[in-house]
């Protein structure tokens, strides 16, 4: 590799895994994790004050 090139390995390395992971989360993330919990414990706030709408 010329000097030059060599000088720009690091930052280009640098963009790559930055623009992979915004890549990643973005394609592979799997949403809001235990999500499903919070929808439980809204229906179980709503059956004990007696609020459940059918």
């Amino acid at each position: 590799m010329s000097a030059p090139t060599f000088r720009l390995l690091p930052h280009a390395t640098l963009v790559f895994v930055g623009l992979f992971t915004i890549a990643f989360f973005l394609f592979a993330h799997e949403g809001l994790y235990d999500y499903d919990d919070y929808n439980y414990a809204r229906y179980a706030h709503q059956l004990a004050t007696g609020t459940f709408a059918r």
